[in-house]
């Protein structure tokens, strides 16, 4: 029995040459004022992107774009931000940052954000900069061109992006503290200990930060006080982002369950759904319906409603998309397109070996690989006609 708990220059290509180009692998010309990449001998020698665009088309998508990132040896990519019409790749182990324009994939800038024993975990930016953080730092460089403008300290070690809100990057810390740093002044205005390790991005629910950590302690805090609105705690840690829908904040513990918190207050909506499996990725609300990866056990949908589930789906798959029709959703090397009112399956493709898969609020989906590939896809239809952009890296 569990105790009670306590009261979130490219080149034009047709799509079927897409992957016969022989591109080049190297670091185009005209980047950032930071220090440069050394050019070197590099490992690719063909292009691998993270769906091929008849699977693609398979699915009900055509390719809007596809970019081949040039790595060097040993390098992997280990992150894609994108922020307000801002898309950044960010390769380790020497943080090398490139921005793409996430309309066509062309290359914007490129640049080195820190030094080797520095760790790129975050980003957020503005109408004029772009906020790239490392566990222990924020640098703010030029929107166009890249060149760094300020280093500022943070007042604790972070592992994320923060939530950002007027002038305020609001984080979490290892250390157990929420504080919000101003972007204008480089200085901390508020801070607020939960306990243990925040592991997540604070979540905007309102006008207020919900905030969860690590040994499952939460709270709801005024974003321009940092002042205490409500707190409680669940039976386990949170690893996972929390969602806000329709006036309640959805947390996936890895107590085994998922919650549904009033806003307000912090009153639950209806009693814990209770899984097999500790939940470690986010919860996908959309309309009436709730979907959720139970790690090892499947597919849930869930009345938001209620609390109860409509179905379950066996495959091991995240959701993170819809089409309008169907829910998409991603396994470790496929794309599956679901009905959302039953569960079964519609059509499935396969993929590379995903880093990162999410959508925008226009329904493009945006995939990436470990090895540097990066392709949007678009509604049948919604791409533009004729020709795919393809980046292409400067030649050696």
């Amino acid at each position: 029995m569990l105790p009670r708990r306590c009261t979130p220059s490219s080149i034009r290509l047709t799509a079927a040459a897409l992957l016969a180009v022989p591109l080049a692998l190297g670091f185009p010309a005209g980047c950032g004022s930071a220090p440069q990449v050394q050019t070197a001998p590099t490992v690719q020698t063909q292009i691998s992107y993270p769906i091929e665009p008849e699977h693609a088309r398979e699915l009900g998508y055509d390719v809007r774009w596809a970019h081949s990132l040039p790595l060097e040896r040993g390098q992997s990519v280990t992150h894609v931000f994108e922020d307000a019409g801002t898309l950044l790749a960010i390769e380790q182990p020497v943080n090398v940052v490139t921005a793409l324009d996430p309309a066509s994939g062309t290359t914007l800038w490129k640049t080195v954000v820190g030094s080797r024993l520095e760790t790129v975990v975050g980003m957020t930016s503005d109408e004029r900069s772009v906020y790239i953080n490392t566990t222990t730092r924020m640098f703010q460089l030029a929107r166009r061109g890249g060149a760094v403008k300020r280093i500022m300290d943070l007042q604790y070690p972070v592992n994320g992006s923060p939530l950002k809100v007027g002038r305020l990057a609001i984080f979490g810390a290892d250390v157990g503290h929420v504080f919000a740093h101003h972007l204008d002044d480089g200085y901390s205005k508020w801070a607020y200990s939960l306990g243990s390790a925040i592991q997540t991005t604070p979540t905007l629910s309102s006008q207020d930060a919900f905030v969860v950590d690590s040994a499952g302690q939460y709270a709801m805090l005024d974003v321009a006080s940092g002042k205490l609105l409500w707190r409680g705690r669940l039976y386990g840690g949170v690893s996972a982002a929390p969602a806000v829908h329709e006036g309640f904040v959805l947390v996936a513990s890895e107590d085994q369950s998922l919650y549904s918190l009033g806003e307000v207050n912090g009153k639950d909506r209806w009693p814990a759904f209770r899984s097999e499996a500790r939940l470690t990725t986010p919860p996908l609300a959309r309309g009436s319906l709730i979907f959720l990866n139970e790690p090892g056990v499947g597919l849930s949908s869930i009345t938001a409603r209620t609390g109860e589930r409509n179905w379950l789906f066996s495959g091991d798959v995240v959701p993170f998309a819809d089409d309008g029709s169907s829910l998409i959703a991603h396994g470790e090397d496929s794309l599956l397109a679901i009905d959302p009112a039953n569960g079964t399956i519609r059509r499935s493709v396969p993929t590379k070996p995903l880093l990162a898969a999410r959508s925008d609020d226009r329904g493009h989906l945006l995939l990436a690989s470990a090895t540097g590939g990066l392709i949007r896809i678009s509604p049948a239809g919604a791409a533009p006609t004729g020709a795919v952009v393809v980046q292409a890296p400067a030649q050696p």
